[in-house]
This record gives C-alpha cells, sequence and structure tokens, in this order.
C-alpha cells in the first residue's frame, strides 16, 4: 500500500514537472489519465538517441552532481533518514528546474524513476547496501546523458 502511494506521488509529481504555465488547468481526470499513461512509460529502460547522449539541461546534471556530493561527503554517523532527506531534497529540484522535452526528456524519466525507487528503500535497516546501489546508479547517468 506504501508503495503505491509512494508511487502515485512520483507519477503526479512528473506529470507536473511537463505542465507548461500557458496550458490551461487540467481536471482531475486528466490528470489521472496522464499518470496512468506515464505509469506505463516509466517501466521502460534508457535509450540512448541513435547511440549518442541524450542533451540535459544544466539543472538536472546539477542536481544528479549534487546528489553524488552528498553521498561522497557524507559522514559515517549520517543517518539513512538524514541522507534520504538530502538525496530527497536535490531530487525534487531536479523536477521542478526540469526543461526538458520530448524524448529526451521521456528518458529522463526513466532513468529518475528507478533512482526514486532506490530513494524509497532508504529505511534504516538496508541503508549501507541501498547507498551503495544509489552511488553506483547516480555514476550510470553519463552514460545515457550529457
Amino acid at each position: 500500500m506504501r508503495r503505491e502511494i509512494l508511487l502515485g506521488l512520483l507519477f503526479l509529481s512528473l506529470a507536473a514537472c511537463r505542465k507548461n504555465a500557458n496550458e490551461p488547468e487540467k481536471t482531475e481526470e486528466t490528470t489521472t489519465t496522464e499518470a496512468a499513461a506515464e505509469s506505463v512509460h516509466e517501466a521502460k529502460e534508457v535509450t540512448l538517441d541513435n547511440g549518442q547522449l541524450w542533451t540535459a539541461n544544466p539543472e538536472t546534471t546539477e542536481g544528479i552532481k549534487n546528489m553524488q556530493k552528498i553521498i561522497s561527503e557524507r559522514q559515517q554517523e549520517t543517518t539513512g533518514s538524514d541522507l534520504k532527506a538530502a538525496l530527497e531534497n536535490e531530487f525534487q529540484m531536479i523536477f521542478e528546474k526540469c526543461t526538458m522535452k520530448g524524448e529526451a526528456h521521456n528518458q529522463l524519466h526513466n532513468y529518475l524513476l528507478p533512482l526514486k525507487m532506490k530513494l524509497n528503500q532508504l529505511d534504516g535497516t538496508n541503508d549501507e547496501e541501498v547507498i551503495s546501489e544509489i552511488d553506483t546508479y547516480l555514476k550510470e547517468y553519463s552514460n545515457y546523458f550529457q
């Protein structure tokens, strides 16, 4: 149940990322439909742009680098919940500053959904293992985006 709620919130935030200030206000039904479409889309793996890296907006790349820095500079006494809060703050900033469009934007979401799921796994019981997975995953960003 908790996972479904978190995924629902993630999908709504993903849909909000795409919102254009010039678009008319969407109804709840439209938002729900878009969220459902996003959930189908999000299950895909990240692919390259005909063998080339996608161009990401600078704020996205900065957010990923900031997350890497948070992990690399963390102190051993830093709790999983403190680390999770800092990482989720950067993650949210990526969405708030999102300016990407088209397929590059879709591929960014394909990359970010598994990252969000890893962040959700930080629960105080398996933090070192999950932190290692997140660190490795963040390093894969440059395999898909420039």
